[in-house]
């Protein structure tokens, strides 16, 4: 209508949703869009819809790990982890827990008071922007990264950040946005990287479970329901996700 160009980047597109967004911008049927693997181009004009595949330049494999909900079981494996140094990174789902799990890594003493940050949307907007400038200037690609730190943060570094990370933990979310995060581990090249994290980890908090029915607690106040539980399907039998290769299974595995 407004006669607009529009570009549209995603590593986690959903083939409906790109089926549905091609037959709506140029009006053409479901039969008229071509199937194509990620990662791709595919551009589109009045009536004409074409795909140009494009190689992936990074290719990681993530190993995964399951880890129980309390904050003492996540201090306990980082303890494990970052034994010889190392940068992690925590991401909750809601502010509360991110305090939770902050409040128990500082009484732990796990790093350096100034090497454990808390980063989150309820900040005030200038005290947020801070610690944002603080965290990239740390953690990105340039960043004079710490010897040893921890950064506990909400959904606030889980897209548009350029962060790396040596590991992860991560609470339970849908599968497209557990693959987002994962995109902040190893994700740029480092000469030095310890010993215990040479190759990136993805630790994902365990929903609980009684009769078998499991319990993914507030998170399905963010979430729903069907898609964690699905999502954790896709993930609970995996030791690790290959990317760029597995991103579309999963993807579909979840949602399609």
């Amino acid at each position: 209508t407004v006669g607009a160009s529009v570009v549209l980047l995603s590593a986690t597109l959903p083939k409906r949703t790109r089926r549905q967004l091609l037959e709506a911008y140029a009006g053409v049927t479901q039969d008229d869009v071509p199937e194509t693997s990620y990662p791709a181009i595919t551009w589109a004009l009045e009536g004409q819809i074409g795909t140009l595949p494009v190689e992936s330049r990074v290719k990681r494999v993530v190993m995964l790990q399951w880890v129980d909900r309390d904050p003492g079981a996540t201090v306990q494996a980082l303890a494990k982890m970052l034994r010889e140094g190392g940068c992690a990174a925590i991401i909750c789902n809601t502010v509360g827990r991110a305090q939770d799990v902050y409040r128990a890594l500082r009484g732990a003493s796990l790093v350096a008071d100034q090497n454990l940050i808390l980063f989150h949307a309820r900040y005030p907007p200038a005290w947020r922007a801070e610690t944002e400038e603080d965290v990239l200037s740390r953690f990105g690609k340039a960043g004079e990264r710490p010897a040893k730190a921890v950064v506990v943060a909400t959904q606030v570094i889980e897209q548009s950040l350029d962060l790396d990370f040596d590991v992860m933990i991560s609470d339970l979310a849908p599968v497209d946005l557990l693959l987002q995060r994962a995109g902040r581990l190893h994700r740029h090249e480092r000469e030095h990287r310890p010993e215990p994290l040479k190759s990136p980890r993805l630790l994902i908090v365990r929903p609980g479970e009684q009769n078998e029915v499991f319990d993914f607690g507030p998170d399905e106040w963010i979430y729903d329901r069907y898609v964690l539980l699905r999502s954790f399907l896709a993930l609970r039998d995996r030791r690790n996700i290959k990317l760029p290769a597995d991103t579309e299974a999963l993807i579909e595995t979840v949602y399609g």
